[in-house]
């Protein structure tokens, strides 16, 4: 595993870049309050990630929807599968306007970027399993789409709270077993990792689909409006 900052001793527009050698340094930066963005996908991150870091799954647009969940002036450290998926998502990191970056680091196991820091996990539960819990009222669902999606179809009794109002309405949340959901599942794990970050617990993200393979699963969902 590789540990990198480029473009160390000059600024790149508005950010800084700060270079990390070796675990003390990354260990240091995570307990000072750094960010860890993950940019593995959600099921490597729930087998094991830093305590405290926001799974956006690599791709266009990672930058900006970080920093939807994390202020820009929060040092973070851009972590991949591989060294271009990481160093890719530092870039996209500083281009969403984060103004200290850390470097990046990559490989199959994050926990020995920092001397062997032990490792969280997550969980993620199933459509047809979660259109059961639904229906028992034994969870909460967020629904962090955009709000055109949204109109167009939502899941009854759900709580809709785009990716953008979601670090603002945290702490209103109860302490209840919470499912966080979107469309296609990426949103879905950046807001149950932020949430994890933030201090709630018993949180999971939807596994296998979105909130339209759940409206497809009548099965119980109608007794959620019949209240």
């Amino acid at each position: 595993m590789a540990c990198a900052g480029r473009g160390e001793g000059r600024r790149v527009s508005a950010s800084a870049r700060v270079r990390l050698v070796g675990p003390a340094p990354v260990a240091g930066a995570l307990r000072g309050g750094a960010a860890v963005v993950d940019g593995r996908a959600p099921e490597a991150f729930d087998a094991g990630h830093l305590p405290g870091a926001v799974n956006v799954p690599a791709g266009p647009g990672a930058g900006e929807v970080a920093a939807l969940v994390l202020s820009r002036d929060v040092p973070v450290l851009a972590l991949a599968g591989r060294p271009d998926e990481a160093a890719d998502l530092e870039r996209q990191l500083e281009l969403a306007g984060f103004r200290s970056l850390l470097g990046s680091v990559s490989g199959d196991h994050p926990g020995r970027a920092v001397g062997g820091h032990p490792l969280a996990r997550a969980g993620a539960i199933e459509v047809d399993r979660l259109a059961d819990e639904l229906a028992t009222g034994a969870v909460l669902l967020i629904d962090v789409r955009e709000v055109a999606d949204w109109r167009h179809g939502s899941v009854p009794g759900s709580v809709h709270l785009p990716l953008a109002a979601l670090r603002g309405a945290a702490h209103l949340l109860p302490d209840v077993p919470t499912v966080a959901c979107c469309s296609d599942g990426r949103r879905a794990a950046v807001a149950a990792s932020a949430l994890r970050r933030w201090g709630h617990r018993n949180v999971w993200r939807v596994a296998d689909g979105g909130v339209d393979d759940l409206l497809e699963r009548p099965i119980g969902l109608d007794l959620l409006g019949a209240a």
